[in-house]
């Protein structure tokens, strides 16, 4: 294994470990808030707000966002001339504003499935003649607690790796600015119980520029799309949803090195 390859090695397990942390972090958090719009929905019969969840997500995002500007910043070790603390003022408006812009709308389009997964635990009670009070009582029975721990699991695995790649085609610009030098980027899988075998198979060690689209091609279907890093903007839901792959980005003498070797 050459030097580079052992570097991508190293940057990769230093991200994963952080990725780690974060997902156990706000999976209890993200659980508490469906839980909380659980017991909402018993009694209003399925009504809910959806502050409890903005409120979980809110912080993961300004937290995440600056972790892994600062990650990806730093991770371009030969040609940095400006530390990354310069950026952290800037990063943190960037954050605010697009939590203040976009976030909201993520949240309701996430609360609209949990609406639907409710409305369908009523309606079955419903239709078993329940009364008002058993009927509340199995929507939360049917809602339980593992089928929650998953949701929340999902949800936060999708909106880390949102917020993650977000940040790095930030930082990535940034770094872009000070050296001036050409970028490339890498499509990096995360382990997964059942992965999508056509992101794993992205995961090839192979450094494209950064203006060349990932051909991501789904064997199932026979489709390709064209994304720009995982978690691009407008990609469709089969390639984002519990998406946990994160974007690399390397500069161009690293990536020459890196080709070279494979």
């Amino acid at each position: 294994m050459n030097r580079s390859k052992q570097k991508l090695n190293r940057v990769i397990l230093a991200q994963d470990r952080m990725l780690n942390a974060f997902e156990k972090k706000y999976t209890k958090r993200i659980f508490n808030a469906l839980k909380e719009q659980i017991r909402q929905s018993a009694n209003s019969y399925g009504a809910f707000n959806d502050q409890p969840l903005f409120d979980a997500l809110k912080p993961m995002y300004e937290e995440i966002y600056i972790a892994f500007a600062t990650f990806q910043y730093n991770s371009f070790t030969q040609l940095v001339r400006k530390d990354a603390s310069f950026f952290l003022n800037t990063w943190g408006r960037i954050i605010t504003n697009y939590i203040f812009q976009s976030l909201a709308g993520r949240v309701t389009r996430i609360n609209d499935t949990t609406r639907r997964l409710i409305q369908e635990a009523l309606a079955t009670g419903q239709a078993m003649g329940l009364d008002f009070d058993k009927i509340a009582q199995y929507m939360v029975d049917k809602l339980g607690d593992d089928m929650l721990i998953n949701r929340a699991k999902m949800i936060t695995r999708t909106e880390l790796a949102n917020v993650a790649n977000m940040a790095k085609d930030q930082a990535k610009d940034d770094w872009k600015r000070e050296t001036g030098e050409p970028i490339y980027k890498l499509w990096i899988h995360r382990f997964a119980k059942e992965p999508r075998s056509w992101h794993l198979q992205m995961d090839n060690d192979k450094a494209i520029p950064e203006n060349q689209a990932f051909e991501v091609y789904d064997p199932k279907d026979g489709t390709t799309e064209m994304m720009q890093r995982p978690h691009s903007e407008g990609a469709s839901a089969k390639n984002v949803v519990n998406c946990s792959c994160i974007v690399i980005y390397v500069s161009e003498s690293y990536a020459q090195s890196l080709n070279s070797a494979r």
